[in-house]
């Protein structure tokens, strides 16, 4: 099994050549990822204007950075949060004491009311609308 070099195709008929391994891939960044300086940058902005239009939606309110995030990655992080107003930026410690960037939309009590009223489940990963009769404990 394999390619032994020659046509290739249902047909054998398309005439194939051998590529060389001359692309480089960066584990952390994924294959075909542009290697520019500002191509994490520019992923980062693109994270945070997605999350930005999220708001009034249903859709998840954290964006969690991996903890082998370089310094100079969480400073692009923080930076390009710092320029957002609706954007919250701050660090937490996941199950393995490892610290994780976390990024979110700022909302009032009532703005997080009225999109969990608004979704059909009243939760979302970080919280559950009750209603009165739900918290009351009979003695």
């Amino acid at each position: 099994m394999g390619w032994n070099g020659d046509a290739a195709g249902n047909s054998a008929a398309v005439a194939a050549t051998k590529l060389s391994a001359s692309v480089r891939v960066n584990s952390r960044l994924g294959f075909g990822f542009e290697e520019r300086p500002d191509a994490f940058a520019v992923a980062v902005k693109q994270i945070f204007d997605n999350l930005v239009e999220s708001v009034g939606s249903t859709w998840a309110d954290d964006v969690v950075f991996s903890s082998e995030l370089t310094e100079a990655e969480r400073k692009v992080i923080s930076t390009e949060a710092k320029k957002r107003e609706q954007i919250e930026c701050r660090t937490e410690t996941d199950s393995a004491g490892s610290s994780l960037m976390v990024v979110g939309i700022k909302r009032s009590p009532i703005d997080t009311v009225k999109m969990l009223m608004n979704s059909s489940s009243r939760e979302n990963d970080s919280y559950r609308l009750v209603t009165p009769m739900q918290l009351h404990r009979p003695l």
